[in-house]
């Protein structure tokens, strides 16, 4: 589709429009908080140490216990929590994918439409060309007597329609 050796490909013009994206930066950048969530709510809670001293009131030995403790109320709620931020990375990939596709197809319609004009624009100028050419002949066999001013008038109206579409 490149019409000349300094006009951008598709695939490059598609690349490079994915890479400045910033709708697509924006949603990778959601992507990876959603993902460190998840990794997050995969985390343990940290132990609490617990260590008691008990002095008898009488005298005696000094009684020492040790103990961990975690959040009950953590553990119990942890795999809601991972399922949870599962579901928000997988949206926000879904989000990332959704983007680069609107990004991908934005950028290959208007690629094409450039193309298009690109190539209507070369068309319009070979029509040019060819009705004045064409005008030429009406012109010169109007002089020798052939020909009508009507025919070299047709030309000149089609001529001038032309030039105003390439304006």
């Amino acid at each position: 589709l490149a019409a000349s050796t300094n006009s951008l490909a598709l695939p490059d013009a598609v690349q490079q429009a994915v890479l400045a994206s910033p709708e697509i930066q924006m949603a990778l950048a959601r992507a990876r908080a959603a993902q460190a969530d998840a990794w997050q709510t995969r985390v343990l809670p940290n132990p609490v140490l617990h260590i008691l001293f008990r002095l008898p009131e009488g005298g005696g030995a000094t009684a020492i216990q040790a103990g961990l403790a975690t959040e009950l109320a953590h553990w119990i709620q942890q795999p809601r929590r991972i399922r949870a931020a599962d579901h928000r990375l997988r949206a926000a990939g879904a989000t990332v994918v959704t983007a680069a596709l609107d990004v991908i197809a934005e950028t290959e319609t208007h690629y094409l439409a450039h193309v298009a004009h690109q190539e209507t624009i070369a068309l319009l100028q070979q029509r040019q060309s060819v009705l004045a050419a064409l005008r030429e002949v009406a012109q010169r066999r109007l002089e020798i007597g052939e020909g009508t001013r009507l025919d070299v008038a047709a030309m000149d109206a089609q001529l001038a329609e032309v030039l105003a579409e390439l304006a």
